[in-house]
């Protein structure tokens, strides 16, 4: 497995090129359009200074995976195998997946010189171009130190099991400690069911969201994952708003990524939950610039997830005549009308005041479009 960027991607200094229909090149460090500054493409053959990155790559090894036949094959690299041997085998009665370390390898080894036949030695050999022999083996080798088990997420049964009786406490401390123990247990309960509410939520909301208007050039898209944690990006663009060193106009940009926790069910069927603040983190500090590809990009706050307070999520098959006519607004970005059940959950960010001293109710929907 490995990232679709990878895929057919190459450098031109700090900028991504190549894949389907990208008519750039790179001559010199620098990226050229092959269509708006030369009527002969010959002109940008490559000339070895765009590169292949390495980039990140798993291998996946499903249960009863025949590991040895695998190393013979040539896959990984002989200093890693000769390595994993002095270790403990990995057990291949589990699933398991080898993730390329690229610290493992030198500077040198982890760029390539891109060439007009478009072989890129980090790759798995796909048997068209280059040669098997040329591709970078991986490190590290299998073992069960270097290999990434699935792990099921299982808990005690806190409840079943019976309490402590320590030897040597007096009969009046023993009392007291079993107040105390009880007070403890319905804590731990409380909190154990609180946890469990989160886990199932989550689970139920994991998915791609975007929060938009549908009109303008700003959007707020993000993932959630099984766990709780999300990440994703703000992305305003404004190209009225040029200078010298920016032609191509202006760009309010934040990427972040957190984690929801403590979801609670409300009453009429919706959950509260909220965004973790010291788990909130964006790409640099906010206020700060920087030229890319001609724009000028300003990092900010990401719009719909600040101030990283309470959020209210509406899950599937809630009924959307009970939704605020401020959360049905922000719908038209991505449907033609509501259904009467919502078919996809929604997140709110109760919190977000900027526009005056009422919520907005930001909403992020479940689409199609980001899948």
């Amino acid at each position: 497995m490995f990232p679709h960027k990878a895929f057919e991607t190459y450098w031109c200094g700090d900028s991504a090129l190549g894949g389907e229909g990208d008519m750039r090149s790179c001559v010199a460090g620098k990226v050229h359009d092959i269509d708006s500054d030369s009527s002969d493409a010959s002109d940008y053959e490559p000339d070895g200074s765009g590169k292949f990155h390495m980039m990140d790559l798993f291998a996946v090894f499903p249960v009863g995976s025949d590991v040895e036949s695998v190393e013979k094959t040539g896959y990984f690299d002989a200093s890693a195998l000769a390595a994993a041997q002095k270790q403990k085998p990995v057990d291949t009665d589990r699933p398991f997946l080898m993730y390329r370390d690229v610290n493992q390898y030198k500077d040198g080894e982890k760029e390539s010189t891109y060439t007009r036949d478009w072989f890129d030695p980090f790759m798995p050999y796909n048997g068209y171009n280059g040669s098997k022999d040329d591709t970078v083996k991986m490190k590290p080798a299998p073992s069960d130190e270097t290999a990434y088990y699935l792990v099921e997420d299982v808990q005690p049964d806190w409840d079943s099991l019976e309490d402590a009786n320590i030897k040597g406490v007096s009969a009046k401390s023993q009392k007291s400690n079993g107040k105390n123990a009880s007070k403890n247990a319905n804590t731990k309960k409380s909190d154990s069911q609180s946890d469990a509410a989160t886990r199932s939520l989550m689970k139920s909301i994991a998915g791609k969201y975007g929060f938009a208007s549908g009109s303008g050039g700003w959007s707020t898209t993000m993932t959630v994952a099984s766990d709780g944690t999300f990440s994703g990006t703000y992305h305003d663009s404004d190209m009225g708003i040029t200078g010298d060193d920016y032609p191509k106009g202006s760009v309010t940009i934040s990427n972040f990524k957190g984690r929801f926790k403590d979801a609670k069910k409300n009453a009429d069927g919706s959950y509260t939950m909220q965004c973790d603040k010291s788990a909130l983190k964006i790409d640099g500090n906010i206020g700060d610039t920087y030229i890319k590809n001609g724009s000028k990009y300003t990092v900010a706050d990401p719009y719909g997830i600040a101030p990283c307070g309470a959020f209210t999520v509406y899950p599937a098959g809630y009924d959307s005549s009970q939704l605020s006519e401020a959360i049905v607004g922000w719908s038209h970005a991505w449907y033609d009308s509501m259904p009467a059940k919502l078919e996809t959950p929604i997140i709110v960010n109760v919190e977000d005041t900027n526009l005056g001293s009422e919520s907005q109710q930001d909403a992020f929907f479940q689409s199609k479009y980001l899948e």
